[in-house]
């Protein structure tokens, strides 16, 4: 079973997450796609966030961080949620897509692409779908294995 990575704070406690999804980085700088700088483009979301006034426990990136799966986006992301005051404090997990590499996401971002995470009265579980060359995804049974694992070992928790 996975390691288990649990924030400190009351088990019964709310918890505020955030979802952030298809970032499409390229490992080329302010790469543009269909016509938006994606850099740009995350950072103005992490500024949204920012705005809203809340404070996120957790982030999950769920999917598609880099379009080209260069190992220089991943880090480009890593820097950007680092420069985000917003996040200051919040644990963020990452699971890839179907543009990502992900032996490379795992690579360059090793602390936040463990698939579990306790935050609150919440079991998280970021589950691999990615198929190799494909736009389709599968659950394969490592991953169910792994899901059964974590539920088993959390029966209080509620689950994402």
């Amino acid at each position: 079973m996975p390691r288990v990575h649990s924030l400190a704070r009351r088990h019964d406690a709310p918890a505020m997450l955030v979802q952030l999804t298809d970032s499409h980085l390229f490992g080329e700088p302010d790469t543009a796609m269909l016509g938006v700088n994606t850099d740009a483009s995350l950072r103005a979301v992490l500024r949204q966030i920012e705005a809203d006034g809340k404070r996120p426990d957790l982030l999950l990136a769920t999917g598609d961080l880099s379009q080209d799966g260069e190992a220089a986006a991943y880090r480009r992301f890593a820097a950007i949620l680092g420069q985000a005051g917003v996040l200051s404090g919040a644990q963020i997990r990452c699971l890839p897509g179907n543009h990502d590499q992900p032996a490379v996401m795992r690579q360059e971002l090793p602390q936040w692409s463990e698939p579990v995470t306790d935050v609150g009265a919440w079991r998280v579980v970021t589950l691999d779908t990615t198929v190799p060359g494909s736009n389709a995804g599968h659950l394969p049974d490592s991953q169910l294995d792994m899901l059964e694992a974590a539920l088993a070992a959390a029966p209080g928790r509620h689950t994402l």
